[in-house]
């Protein structure tokens, strides 16, 4: 009897045991096929994105571009200047203290820059333009200061964002541009946003001449979509003339999804409490292009941005971009020449075909101290070979040996007849009786700058008083006869300076 109840009970524990199992089976089965539909479902969806937007959004193919030269005429960046000024009368005043940052906006047209100078001129940022498309034919085309000035810009300290100058005529061109744009900054730390750039659009000849409102608006917004799911901020330029009352792009499209960087200029100095008149949402501001920051030879854009950051992005690669140096001939068309030349006078000789920090000057050339000149550049500037090194010297002061010795042939025999015919003529100049003047009143200033001094001679004897630059004035009251200097009138005192490095100045 108990055998028979011990054996029901065996019989009832493993027909549980049993019906566990079997319920754990089916547990285990209905969990697996959730999973793989789960995952079949997050399959499609990334299947599904990569087969319309390409790699993350861009198209799959890397496009191919060619360095621009420096004079391209189909660079539309030239012909983009509009007129857009704000009224002194309607300029907004006010504590705007949401400033944060300073900055310059830079392309192949500010030449080799000395960023070092620039950021010890308290400059925050740069916008760099990396490359455009051409204005008729639609290329692509690399800015060629493009990676020099992205590599020595933060390498100096200067934070930096970038903007393409884009003539998409549909949203393929918009994605090509975003796609050459994206996987050419993907080694460098872009922390400022990345923009979009068109102007132009309605200049005769353009490519997007007739393109509508609605077209160039959706081009944008690709493009700035791309950017963004590339890991970038994206940032719209426009001038307010264009972004008022939906003028010539969907304003209220873009500046709702995208920060806006708004041009326009002011007539007056800046400060912190002017604001453009532009009454709709703007992150930045290019409020002047006649800018002056050291280490940039001429105009520059300037920018103010109401955000900043602390941090420095680091680049989408995970790489370093790699080391650029200037290239001083970029950009410029050179003439070969094989000649014997000389400073008229006395000049400089640089490191590179610019006067700034950045070009070092090498050597004086003296007159009657030849070299040898191997090109002359359209920029103005000449290419020469000095002790088995290249430098550059502007040409205007440079003159070749056969020139120089003709001229001072005739200088001597100018000299010789007017001995013969005159007593000796002399001035008076510290106390020394030496040189002769044929007065004159004019208004003059240096070609691009020149030294005054105390004394008509380049020697130790003879301080520099002033330096007079391209755009400062003085009074000539004589010009010597027989020295090649010039008699100046400098805050009430006479100065010196070598003639062939002034120019008249029309009334």
């Amino acid at each position: 009897m108990e055998d028979n109840k011990t054996r029901k009970k065996l019989i009832v524990a493993i027909a549980v045991i049993c019906v566990v199992i079997v319920m754990a089976i089916v547990t285990i089965v209905m969990l697996a096929s959730q999973n793989k539909r789960v995952n079949k479902d997050v399959s499609e969806d990334i299947s599904q994105e990569e087969t319309e937007d390409g790699q993350n959004g861009l198209i799959s193919d890397i496009v191919n571009s060619k360095i621009a030269p420096l004079d391209d005429e189909e660079d539309p960046l030239q012909i983009s200047e509009s007129e857009n000024i704000i009224d002194n009368n309607t300029i907004n005043q006010g504590n705007n203290s949401k400033v944060t940052s300073y900055g310059i906006d830079v392309s192949k047209y500010q030449g080799v820059i000395d960023w070092k100078s620039v950021a010890k001129d308290n400059v925050k940022f740069a916008m760099i333009r990396v490359g455009y498309r051409t204005g008729k034919t639609g290329e692509l085309r690399e800015d060629p200061y493009a990676e020099y000035n992205l590599y020595q810009a933060q390498k100096a300290g200067v934070q930096i964002g970038i903007y393409f100058f884009s003539t998409a005529i549909n949203e393929e061109e918009a994605l090509e541009e975003a796609s050459w744009v994206t996987e050419f900054i993907k080694d460098y730390p872009i922390t400022y946003p990345v923009v979009y750039n068109c102007e132009g659009f309605n200049e005769a000849g353009n490519r997007m001449n007739g393109l509508s409102i609605e077209q160039r608006t959706t081009n944008a917004k690709v493009f700035l979509e791309a950017v963004r799911k590339a890991g970038y901020n994206p940032m719209f330029y426009a001038s307010k003339n264009e972004l008022i009352n939906n003028t010539c792009w969907n304003t209220d499209d873009l500046s709702s999804k995208y920060d806006i960087w708004i041009s326009q200029y002011i007539s007056t100095k800046y400060s912190d409490s002017i604001k453009p008149d532009y009454t709709g949402i703007y992150s930045m501001w290019q409020y002047t292009s006649t800018g002056r920051v050291d280490g940039i030879e001429g105009d520059v854009d300037m920018n103010v941005a109401y955000f900043g950051y602390t941090d420095v992005a680091k680049s989408k690669s995970g790489k370093s971009p790699k080391a650029v140096e200037a290239d001083p001939e970029i950009g410029i068309t050179f003439e070969d020449v094989n000649e014997q030349v000389t400073a008229k006078q006395l000049t400089n000789l640089r490191i590179y075909p610019m006067q700034s920090e950045s070009s070092s000057v090498i050597v004086a050339l003296k007159n009657g101290e030849y070299v040898t000149r191997t090109g002359i550049g359209d920029n103005g500037w000449s290419r020469i070979e000095y002790n088995g090194q290249t430098v550059y010297g502007y040409s205007d002061y440079l003159i070749t040996k056969e020139q120089d010795e003709a001229d001072k042939k005739e200088q001597n025999s100018t000299t010789e007849e007017q001995t013969k015919e005159t007593a000796t003529v002399t001035e008076t100049v510290d106390n020394v009786n030496i040189y002769k003047y044929e007065k004159v009143n004019e208004t003059v200033t240096a070609k691009i700058e020149t030294n005054l001094r105390d004394f008509p001679s380049t020697d130790s004897d003879s301080n520099v008083i002033a330096v007079l630059k391209n755009g400062e004035t003085v009074t000539r009251i004589g010009i010597g006869t027989n020295n090649g200097w010039s008699k100046v009138e400098y805050n009430g005192t006479v100065l010196y300076a070598v003639t062939s490095y002034l120019t008249t100045v029309s009334e």
